[in-house]
């Protein structure tokens, strides 16, 4: 009887699975969440801090792609000797650094870029330089209908401003088609309105004793 009771005993006694607790589950992850939010604002607080310690040199822009070239290649080396390796680090840091004709081209193509998950490679890839560097060896008046397009490769760069100029060759012998007809219609009411007059002219004198 004992040794029935006290296997009982036992089995009550055995421990039971914590019922699942929803509200604490979500209060854990959302403490959770804020940690790392905080430790990703520290790291790019103090990578920014490392960064801008270098005095790093801004570009503008400059037509001449030796300049672009060697701006890329100090921020690679601060990167590098930094250990700065996230890519969105990266883009944050050296896009900062841009001003000028180069501030404007980022402010035009960064949302693009944001919106497919924009990587370093990316923003130094030989294509978008060499598309750059085209781009502003363009006519004023080519460059700033294509200011407008998201393009990013040569390829791109090169058919638009083929259409561009094509379609303001157009324009323009539209215009002076027009404005040839307009001059010659101006010279021939002149001559019309001349010939009147001598007419009236002569009939005047002819009609005199």
């Amino acid at each position: 009887m004992s040794g029935r009771r006290g296997r009982g005993r036992g089995r009550a006694s055995e421990a039971q699975p914590d019922p699942f607790d929803g509200p604490q589950f979500m209060r854990d992850m959302a403490a959770t969440m804020r940690t790392m939010a905080r430790d990703a604002q520290r790291e790019v607080q103090q990578r920014g801090a490392q960064f801008f310690r270098t005095n790093p040199t801004c570009f503008g822009g400059e037509p001449d792609s030796t300049a672009m070239e060697e701006w890329l290649e100090e921020m690679i080396k601060i990167f590098e000797t930094l250990q700065i390796a996230k890519d969105d680090l990266r883009v944050s840091f050296a896009t900062f650094q841009l001003i000028g004709a180069a501030h404007d081209w980022w402010k035009l193509t960064k949302n693009t870029f944001r919106a497919e998950g924009m990587q370093w490679e990316e923003l130094i890839s030989a294509e978008v330089l060499k598309a750059k560097r085209f781009e502003r060896g363009l006519k004023p008046s080519i460059r700033f209908k294509l200011v407008s397009h998201k393009l990013h490769t040569y390829a791109e760069v090169v058919e638009k401003a083929m259409l561009v100029e094509e379609e303001m060759n157009d324009s323009w012998k539209i215009w002076e088609a027009r404005s040839q007809n307009k001059v010659s219609s101006t010279q021939s009411s002149r001559k019309a309105m001349k010939r009147e007059r001598e007419a009236q002219s002569l009939e005047t004198i002819q009609s005199q004793p």
